[in-house]
């Protein structure tokens, strides 16, 4: 039959841990055996002892068993082992009579090891009262040297392994809960940053952000889209647009775009629309509407970023009604009119449509440069021009005559200084007159001067040279001779003046030509 030993053996071998199978293996150190370390000044208790439990297992492992006679020499090893002792078998009384206390203490306390079990051995009970010594103590049995028999000292050291092994499982795993609770504190904070730094790369954005479920409440908003609905981001979330806006045509479209962005999965552009806010105040948006797919690639919400572009058309309108306003008049000028570069490039040609010069102008000379198009000397006085006005900044006048579609006509070119950038090449207009029936009409003028000047002259010389005549013959001969010199034809009639104002016919004349003057 088998003794109290045998049987106290199948029980520690039979065990089973109360965490799983891997707890030994992990924490009970990847040491082959257990660990015992007997500090005791007596070396029969030490040969005693190992004889004892020689054949003792507990999960497949046996024992390892290192001695110490002191306290010191405990200090010595346990700073060696660094938290890989299972049990103490310890003496209280050695050096002194509280050395095993103390050392207590020393490994409580000092080395901070909780796991290891301590089982107090004593011969003399009087000197340390077990009450006490548990109660003030660290200590996990108490045992007299004198009672410890061989079944006893197993039985006790198959508890104080299974509570070690044990304690070492649920350090494992509070170091195991530990890492992950940091790792999600980390995870958390990072999480937290991120969400921090994403909330203010969204609220410093001046365009409406917002985002919205099914339901059409507010998942996400910027500072921008809230403040223009008058109030906070915290106050917008989980809240629907016409908790907000008052006007429910918007409010229907809005819905209407957002659930068709949510069961297409695609991607709505608006590229200008029409809005009212809460102020009544006409406002123009451009937006852009994207599904958020859950973790299943599913849309479950629509993302939506709107950029405010009232400022954008309210100028784009006044730039047209602008252009509008030039087109009218330029509609009215009855000449053309160009934009051109310092460098002599025809920028722009602006004329009414109906002008017969237009259509030929646009053609030949928009986005050409003057020496291109204009003979030599035409092209170096207009740059000439051009520079002139960009250097003085005033106005210039020239007058040029140009071939045309309609032939050769006279021009008067005014020219100004447009303001310019700095990336740009300085420009003028060039405002172009017709000129051409003034330019007739002036000569005209001119030679009906020249012809009066030189009758003034010619009448002058006759007057002179009549004035040594004294017949009737010899005068009319004088003059006819001054008028075939000057005009090579003559008409003469010859009259007198009368004291009365009358003039009488003396003679008339008359050459091969007969014109009269």
């Amino acid at each position: 039959m088998p003794n109290k030993m045998d049987e106290l053996q199948d029980f520690a071998q039979n065990d089973a841990p109360i965490f799983s199978n891997q707890s030994s293996e992990q924490n009970g150190s990847s040491q082959k055996d257990w660990t015992v370390l007997i500090v005791d000044d007596e070396p029969d208790v030490h040969q005693a002892t190992e004889l004892a439990l020689r054949r003792f297992v507990f999960k497949g492992k046996g024992l390892r068993f290192l001695s110490a006679y002191s306290a010191e020499e405990a200090k010595e090893l346990l700073h060696q082992q660094k938290h890989n002792i299972a049990v103490i078998l310890l003496d209280v009384v050695m050096e002194e009579n509280d050395s095993g206390l103390k050392l207590i203490e020393f490994i409580r306390n000092e080395l901070d090891d909780q796991l290891v079990r301590i089982i107090l051995r004593t011969g003399q009970p009087g000197q340390s009262p077990a009450k006490e010594v548990i109660v003030k103590y660290e200590i996990n049995d108490y045992k007299l040297k004198s009672e410890l028999t061989a079944e006893r000292l197993f039985a006790t050291l198959v508890t104080a392994i299974r509570a070690y092994d044990d304690l070492c499982a649920l350090e494992m795993n509070r170091q195991e809960l530990a890492k992950i609770y940091a790792e999600l504190k980390s995870t958390e904070q990072a999480l937290k940053h991120q969400e921090t730094y994403l909330r203010q790369i969204i609220d410093i954005n001046p365009h409406f952000v917002f985002a919205k479920d099914r339901e059409g409440r507010f998942t996400l908003a910027n500072k921008a889209f809230a403040e223009a609905y008058g109030t906070t981001v915290d106050e917008v979330i989980g809240k629907t647009d016409s908790d907000f806006n008052p006007h429910t045509s918007l409010v229907e479209r809005y819905n209407r775009d957002d659930f068709q962005v949510i069961e297409s999965g695609q991607d709505l552009f608006i590229a200008e629309e029409q809005v009212v806010n809460i102020k009544g105040q006409s406002l123009w948006r451009k937006t852009v509407k994207r599904p958020i797919l859950d973790d299943k690639g599913q849309p479950f919400q629509v993302l939506g970023v709107a950029t405010d572009i009232t400022e954008l058309k309210t100028t784009e309108l006044a730039l047209r009604e602008s252009e509008e306003r030039l087109r009218t008049f330029v509609g009215a000028l009855p000449d053309i009119t160009f934009i051109q570069d310092e460098n002599g490039l025809y920028v722009e040609v602006l004329a009414a449509e109906h002008n017969p010069l237009y259509n030929g102008a646009v053609e030949l000379l928009k986005g050409k440069y003057v020496y291109e198009v204009m003979p030599p000397d035409k092209a170096e006085l207009f740059l000439k021009v051009i520079r002139t006005t960009l250097e003085t900044g005033q106005p210039q006048v020239v007058e040029y005559e140009l071939d045309t579609p309609l032939g050769r006509v006279w021009f008067e070119g005014r020219t100004s200084p447009i303001r310019s950038y700095d990336d740009e090449p300085r420009r003028v207009v060039w405002l172009t007159r017709d000129i051409n029936d003034h330019k007739r009409l002036e000569q005209q003028v001119q030679q009906s001067l020249d012809r009066r000047e030189q009758q003034i002259r010619v009448a002058t010389q006759i007057a002179q040279e009549t004035a040594t005549a004294t017949q009737l013959d010899d005068l009319y001969r004088k003059v006819v001779a001054q008028i075939k010199e000057q005009f090579g034809f003559y008409h003469v009639e010859l009259y007198r003046h009368e004291t009365e104002m009358k003039m009488l016919p003396l003679v008339a004349g008359y050459g091969e030509i007969g014109q009269q003057m």
